[in-house]
């Protein structure tokens, strides 16, 4: 089921995500399925035979929110974001001009942070983390126009430092195994 903000619903970030029966109770939406074509290789969203903009949402059957995706002249623009069942996030992002932009971040279904990147239009960039179930740090990597360049830092477990390597505009030019100093 997908819900389709029609006056400009939007939740602010402090706020508890909206079920299905909470979002009818705003009388600002209507409950249909969004039509999709695929047209020249590109998914487009319809509403009324008319290329959609606003925001959709999906939800579980128990009615909690699954997904909340922006549309902009039928192509997915903006905000999205993705939910476990339980209402825990499960991934959130932005596209702009169709790609992937901005932070990106990625959660466990017990709430910990698994993934935190940034994309330059679908082009890796900046520092990208991630992290063991726990919260333990698990590696960190630099990423510069969508190629490591510069230290990519592997965890164990327990937080200790592991493995080192560095690159320079995406070859391996050094690597330091540091488990091995450990014996």
């Amino acid at each position: 089921m997908f819900a389709l903000s029609a006056c400009g619903f939007k939740p602010r970030p402090d706020e508890k995500i909206p079920t299905a029966d909470e979002i009818l109770q705003e009388k600002t939406v209507l409950i249909t399925n969004l039509n999709t074509v695929e047209k020249d290789g590109e998914a487009l969203a319809y509403l009324d035979n008319e290329l959609y903009s606003g925001v959709a949402y999906h939800f579980f059957s128990n009615g909690t929110q699954q997904i909340k995706q922006t549309y902009l002249d039928g192509r997915k623009e903006g905000e999205w974001s993705i939910w476990y069942e339980d209402g825990t996030p499960q991934k959130e992002g932005f596209i702009k001009d169709g790609k992937q932009h901005g932070a990106y971040r990625e959660y466990y279904s017990n709430g910990n942070l698994r993934y935190e990147y940034e994309y330059d239009l679908d082009r890796k960039t900046g520092t990208w983390r991630g992290w063991y179930d726990d919260g333990t740090r698990y590696t960190i990597r630099e990423f510069t126009n969508d190629t490591l360049h510069g230290k990519v830092l592997v965890y164990d477990e327990k937080g200790d430092l592991a493995k080192e390597y560095d690159y320079h505009k995406g070859q391996l030019v050094g690597k330091k195994m540091h488990f091995e100093e450990k014996e």
